[in-house]
């Protein structure tokens, strides 16, 4: 912390609080503001929340923000402000700048604004600009707070403003501490509200420190623990699916028996009928080959009774005629009367015969109906019991499936019991009311199947923002680790220009740099980061190159002037005499006249200077010879002087000759060389050829002492060569060859020196120049940064499209749930005019019943088709028998009438016996007897023949008929038999183990079937298989519900032709296979197929064998990424930098040498274990410390079993907790390795042996004492709380009435201590200075507030270490000055 600050605050109007080193003491008396102004900073700067126990170090909810922004209203007189609270961090030897504050705006009695800020650009509050704006008010300036918005505009890009507390939290989190989690940086904050306390509470106690230091320990983070709880969560999903497979698998195992027992029943009740029915045929073809062998019998007989009748009427005729003649005789008619009372009585006895036969036949008939009508009664009082007990069944069921007609229905059908009754309306209104049902169900299928979907729906919607959370804290991780790199970037670049100065910017510069960085790879690329750096360059390697090219050209240059000074040296060194400088065409020449032997000698050594001349004159002289051409001109002989060379200058003595003292003789004389080749009087002739002075005008060429000179028409004054001459003569020539030796050993060392001043700047410039390049290149890289974004960019893409993903899964939610409640509110209205309670296992239920229902109504219909046929049965046979009784009456009555007139007829009989004897015409008699015998007997069977040939008529037109409807049974049986047969074919189709049947006979198949299992018929019936199977589908369906278990009814289409006759029996028949045809099919969904349970079940099966195998893989993975990998490494670390801070700690709390001689030490013991196959803590991290790849097998598998047994514990304390406790935050409780420690403070006085500080002892201490024992675990718990934040994070605490009960000593040793953690602080007190050799230096304010007064005046005082002394203004030390 470098600077804090309040604008229109309390009762500052502006105020800055300078900190040292990040350490302040505000001092004052009671009233003067200094706890408000510390809890105003700390710790609401740190997160933003303003409530009333936050603001006060008691805790209290007195004190609001409000009212320190406010004031009091008697002395403020303001209902409405504006104000600003703020703190300024500084980086460590750095000139980087952050600051963070907030702004609030309060109306009294009204809720208050609140906005915070962060400027992240390096401007400062009150240096760059300022929280406020300054407006002309009553001809002075009033300063009026920034609103939010101008403070937005303010900022800019520098800074960043938001409207919540929570954001404003995460925002000094990010800028300032960078903490992992937001939770860490709240648990910070919650630890240094409870360290600012001011005074020990009545609570306090060893045991709450305990409480405190293990909470400040590092925790184990969620994302360190996230595989293992998400391998843990996928194990315990992968085992609630296995459980949830095993239980489907159970399920299906009941629902496969029953189905098997349905389908064997089915199976075996359709090979019955197939049987019976192959049976039936059999026999109807016995019967009718019996009924045709019948009619070709009966046909016979009919032929021959039609032959007899032809053949009797033939004799008829005969007899009659011999009647007729014999009639003509008495006898004859005595006879016939006798024949005719023979033949009545004979017909009478007969007749008595036939009644008495007819009688006992009727009597046997009486006596079989009246035993039919007794077995007929018993068996309809079962048909009436049965239908009693069908209708107790069908009111059960009814009752239970809410079907309200069956009352009508039942009081119609027992009205009209005892006559005919159409089950039809009956059977229509059940049909109703199950499809009714049925589509109530299917709703409830679509509910459930749509809740499923929502399930689903809502847990993919979990999973995605699982995943979008996962994807955010990247995000937020990554964003952390872009600002961090920033942060590092920024640094280094500042770093870079204190190394290399060339690239400084000022400090307008480096905020542009600042803001650049902030928004870079944004707002800003690369390239616009680098451009001030790269202008810089280009500006400063422009102009160094340019200086490279100026130093190389000049120092070029004085290398070649230095090398030609080197030549001529060496020239001169060489050369024997000096000679004047020549042009090479004159050498040339001059060379050519050597080559020729030509004599000549240049005029300045053919010549001496004489001794009466001064140096002044003979250089006069010189430089006059020179400048008028003679001095190195040649002289050569007499003979020679035809001969004139080409670029050069010969001196040819004139022929008039003056007197020498005229002449040069004069002031020359000659003096030629010895190896001359020259004659003297040629070069006297020369001297004597050009006078001294002007005034012979005869001669064009004169030479004067003061340098004049003429050569003809040309007079001149020569400058001169130089002070002294230098060629004319030996001895000058020598003297100025030494000298221009001198000379150019002179130039040639000062352009020596003047080259390596040049190649020293030269060097340094290039130096300058390759620093210029080294910097630039040492510019240091933004790829971290780069990386960081790409991969922030990369996240915030995948952020997008979880953030889609999660739409799109909300969507389809919300869209599902939609459907749902659509269903939900369908199915409402649906059931509201049912009374049936609203749930699926109700309406389950009720359809089951009404299955039953219909399955009892089927019965019942059954069972009265056959009470209703016995019934009429019943009636007949009476009405039978009443005409059977009343034939006996009559027959017996008409018995007693034939006997009566039997007796007569005797009577008459023997009368007329007695007249024919009296006649005694016995031979006519006799004639007459055969002859009326034979026509009587003719007469007898004739009317036989007729009723025989009418009856064998009438019975081969019944046998043909009988005949023709047997066939059309036997039809009926044979089509009724490919029914059964297709039917049974069908069904095989159902049964598990069909493949082996599809080589078989199936009639062969239907016996063996029969045979087998024909027993499941005598136990079951169809409605009790039926109802089993529908109880247990129901039963089973809440299981399988996953599975969409469905009951379907499989119809097979039977054609039947409607034109056939058939009887009731046939109709029965057909009815009943019609009734069979009909079967329940159960299918169930996997894998998007509709499949059998039989195929699920062996589906099922495997996938728990597959399952059973991942299970165990992953919990082999499990403990080994446990033991071996991450989260053992993460524990052990954890364990041992715990335990190193506690040997820090520990060290630091054994230092401190309190007054009374008292010192602490702590120790972080291992717990024992919990349970008798966990490890105490001791042995297991021992273990977990090894080398995981050296643990022995029994190591393992103990640490193996620990874990396991936590791990256990873990699931069960999930499922006990319930809602809103997530494995992951058992798990994270269970390995939580604080857990597996225990803290335990000691004392020790001196002179005493160290011992354990326990809450009793802990209450004998003194206030010091006490303090003692709280502040330095306290402040380690601090410490390590901060070792989770970013490393540069500042380590901040705040102290209300600091030390209080302390003595000075131990006062001096908490400050040590304060200081040797390096913490930053804002502390107040009434009584202590903070001016102790153990603080290096500190920021004191003490505040001063007049009784009630609207302001506080601040002293401020500075501490060095040493001495303490007072701190003014810059204005205030002008004045004093002054």
């Amino acid at each position: 912390m470098n600077r804090a600050g309040l604008v229109n605050f309390w009762y500052y109007d502006e105020e800055v609080f300078d900190f040292a080193d990040g350490k302040l003491l505000l001092r004052g008396s009671n009233g003067s503001g200094k706890s408000v102004t510390m809890q105003s900073f700390l710790p609401v700067l740190l997160d933003g929340k303003k409530t009333p126990d936050r603001l006060d170090p008691f805790g209290s909810r007195a004190r609001k923000m409000e009212d320190y922004l406010l004031g009091e209203f008697e002395v403020t007189k303001r209902d409405e402000r504006t104000g600003y609270l703020f703190i300024e961090y500084k980086k460590n030897n750095t000139d980087r700048y952050i600051t963070t504050g907030i702004g609030l705006k309060a109306k009294r009695h009204k809720s208050m604004d609140f906005w915070g800020f962060v400027i992240h650009d390096g401007r400062r509050i009150g240096r760059d600009f300022f929280l406020y704006k300054e407006e002309k008010v009553s001809g002075g300036f009033q300063k009026i707070p920034l609103t939010k918005k101008e403070l937005e505009n303010t900022l800019a890009d520098g800074g960043l403003v938001v409207g919540t507390q929570k954001e404003y939290m995460e925002l000094v989190n990010k800028y300032v501490f960078g903490f992992e989690s937001i939770e860490a940086f709240d648990d910070l904050i919650k630890l240094l509200i409870q360290l600012r306390s001011p005074k020990l509470s009545k609570d306090f106690k060893p045991t709450v420190i305990y409480g405190i230091l293990e909470e400040s320990l590092p925790e184990l983070g969620d994302e360190e623990l996230r595989s293992l709880s998400d391998t843990i969560e996928n194990m315990d999903q992968s085992k609630h699916q296995l459980e949830q497979l095993e239980r489907d698998y159970e399920s299906l195992e009941r629902l496969c028996k029953q189905y098997e027992q349905y389908n064997q029943f089915v199976l075996v009740d359709k090979a019955n009928e197939l049987i019976q029915v192959e049976k039936a045929i059999k026999t109807r073809e016995k019967e009718l080959e019996q009924l045709e062998n019948s009619l070709t019998e009966c046909a016979e007989k009919l032929t021959a009774n039609e032959q007899e009748e032809s053949e009797l009427k033939r004799e008829q005729e005969v007899f009659q005629e011999t009647k007729s003649q014999l009639e003509r005789h008495e006898v004859f008619n005595a006879e016939e009367e006798k024949q005719a009372i023979e033949k009545r009585y004979f017909m009478m006895q007969k007749e008595l015969d036939a009644k008495q036969q007819t009688l006992e036949q009727k009597e046997k008939k009486e006596r079989e109906l009246k035993e039919a009508i007794m077995r007929q009664e018993e068996e309809q009082f079962g048909y009436e019991k049965k239908i009693e007990e069908e209708m107790e069944e069908l009111e059960t069921d009814a009752e239970e499936a809410g079907f309200n007609e069956h009352r009508l229905n039942a009081e119609d059908f027992l009205r009209h019991k005892e006559a005919s009754f159409d089950f039809a309306l009956w059977k229509k209104e059940a049909e109703g009311y199950k499809g009714q049902l049925q589509q109530i169900l299917r709703l409830w299928d679509e509910y459930e199947r749509l809740k499923h979907r929502f399930d689903d729906a809502d847990r993919h919607l979990g999973e995605a923002r699982k995943k979008l959370d996962s994807s955010r804290r990247d995000e937020e991780k990554w964003l952390a680790l872009l600002d961090e790199e920033k942060s590092i970037l920024l640094e280094k670049i500042l770093d870079w220009m204190t190394i290399y100065e060339a690239f400084q910017l000022n400090e307008e510069g480096k905020q542009l740099t600042a803001q650049k960085i902030h928004d870079l790879f944004d707002l800003f690329s690369l390239e616009q980061l680098i451009e001030p750096f790269a202008e810089i360059f280009r500006k400063k390697q422009e102009k160094l190159l340019e200086d490279l090219t100026v130093l190389r050209h000049k120092i070029d240059a004085l290398k070649k002037d230095k090398n030609e000074k080197e030549r001529d040296l060496a020239y001169w060194q060489e050369m024997k005499e000096p000679e004047p400088s020549l042009h090479p065409d004159t050498i040339a020449a001059r060379d050519v006249l050597t080559s020729e032997g030509i004599g000549f000698i240049p005029f300045y050594k053919a010549v001496e200077f004489q001794d009466e001349l001064n140096e002044d004159e003979r250089a006069k002289i010189e430089s006059a010879l020179a400048e008028a051409g003679i001095l190195d001109a040649i002289i050569i002989n007499e003979k020679n002087k035809e001969f004139i060379g080409q670029n050069d200058k010969i001196l040819l003595a004139s022929e008039e000759i003056l007197d020498e003292q005229q002449t040069l003789l004069k002031w020359l004389y000659v003096d030629l060389p010895d190896d001359a080749n020259v004659e003297a009087n040629q070069v006297k002739k020369v001297l004597q050829s050009i006078a001294i002075n002007s005034s012979n005008l005869s001669i064009s060429t004169t030479i004067s002492k003061d340098g004049r000179f003429s050569i003809g028409m040309i007079h001149g004054h020569a400058p001169l060569i130089g002070e002294r001459a230098q060629y004319i003569g030996t001895q000058a020539r020598e003297r100025h060859r030494l000298m221009l030796i001198l000379e150019i050993e002179k130039e040639v060392a000062r352009l020596a020196d003047e080259i390596q001043l040049h190649t020293q700047e030269l060097e340094i410039t290039q130096s300058s120049l390759e620093n210029m390049k080294k910097g630039y290149a040492d510019f240091p890289t933004a790829e971290q940064v780069k990386t960081a974004n790409d991969e922030l960019k990369l996240t915030k893409q995948q952020v997008l499209r979880d953030q889609k993903e999660v739409e799109e899964k909300n969507a389809k939610m919300k869209l599902t749930y939609t459907e749902w409640e659509k269903v939900r509110l369908v199915l409402k209205e649906e059931t509201s005019v049912l009374n049936i309670e609203f749930s699926k296992n109700a309406y389950d239920e009720a359809f089951l019943a009404m299955n039953s229902y219909m399955r009892f109504l089927q019965e019942l219909q059954l069972v009265f088709a056959k009470y209703d046929a016995n019934r009429k049965f019943l009636i007949s046979r009476r009405a039978n028998l009443e005409e059977v009784i009343a034939d006996i009456d009559s027959n017996k009555g008409e018995m007693q009438l034939l006997i009566d007139k039997l007796k007569l007829e005797e009577l008459k009989l023997e009368q007329i016996r007695k007249r024919l004897e009296e006649l005694g015409a016995d031979d006519i008699r006799k004639q007459i007897k055969e002859v009326i015998e034979q026509l009587a007997a003719i007469e007898s069977r004739l009317p036989e023949l007729m009723k025989e040939s009418t009856r064998l008529e009438k019975d081969l037109e019944s046998l043909t008929n009988e005949l023709a409807s047997k066939k059309l049974e036997k039809n009926a049986y044979d089509q009724l038999f490919k029914d059964w047969f297709a039917l049974f074919v069908e069904e095989l189709r159902f049964q598990p183990d069909r493949e082996e049947h599809l080589d078989n006979d199936p009639l062969t198949l239907a016996k063996l079937v029969y045979k087998e299992n024909s027993e499941v018929l005598k136990k079951e019936s169809h409605v009790s298989i039926s109802d089993k199977l529908a109880k247990t589908f129901y039963r089973e369906q809440q299981t399988l519900v996953e599975y969409r278990l469905s009951e379907e009814v499989v119809s097979y289409d039977i054609p039947h032709d409607s034109d056939m006759n058939e009887n009731e029996e046939m109709k029965l028949k057909r009815k009943m296979l019609m009734d069979k045809a009909y079967r329940t099919v159960m299918l169930l969904d996997y894998k998007g197929q509709r499949v059998t349970p039989f195929y699920v079940l062996k589906e099922i099966a495997n996938d728990i064998e597959m399952q059973k195998e991942v299970l165990n893989e992953t919990d082999r993975e499990l403990y080994e990424e446990i033991i071996l990998n991450s989260v053992g490494r993460i524990i052990r670390a954890k364990i041992q930098r715990a335990e190193r801070w506690v040997k820090t700690i520990n060290d630091l709390m054994e230092k401190r040498d309190t007054s009374s001689g008292l010192t602490f030490s702590i120790k972080w013991k291992p717990k024992t274990a919990d349970a008798e196959e966990e490890m105490d803590t001791k042995d297991l991290v021992d273990l977990l410390r090894s080398d995981p790849r050296l643990l022995k097998e029994s190591d393992m598998k103990k640490v193996t079993a620990h874990f396991r047994s936590k791990i256990t514990r873990a699931r069960e304390l999930s499922e006990t907790e319930g809602y809103g406790t997530t494995l992951h935050q058992v798990i994270k409780g269970i390995l939580d390795y604080r857990k597996w420690f225990s803290f335990t403070l000691y004392y020790k006085r001196e002179g005493e042996s160290k011992k354990e500080l326990t809450n009793h002892v802990f209450f004998t201490f003194s206030g010091g004492e006490k303090a003692m024992a709280m502040y330095i675990p306290l402040f380690s718990a601090a410490y390590s709380r901060y070792q989770e934040a970013r490393k540069d994070a500042p380590y901040i605490i705040s102290l209300d009435e600091a030390f209080a009960g302390v003595d000075e000593n131990n006062i001096r040793d908490m400050f040590e201590l304060v200081e040797e953690l390096g913490f930053n602080y804002i502390m107040n007190s009434q009584a202590i200075w903070g001016d102790y050799d153990t603080v290096s230096n500190l920021s004191i304010c003490e505040l001063v507030r007049p009784k009630n007064a609207p302001f506080v005046t601040v002293i401020r005082y500075y501490w060095n270490g040493k001495v303490r002394s007072l701190k003014m203004d810059e204005w205030e030390e002008e004045e004093l000055k002054v």
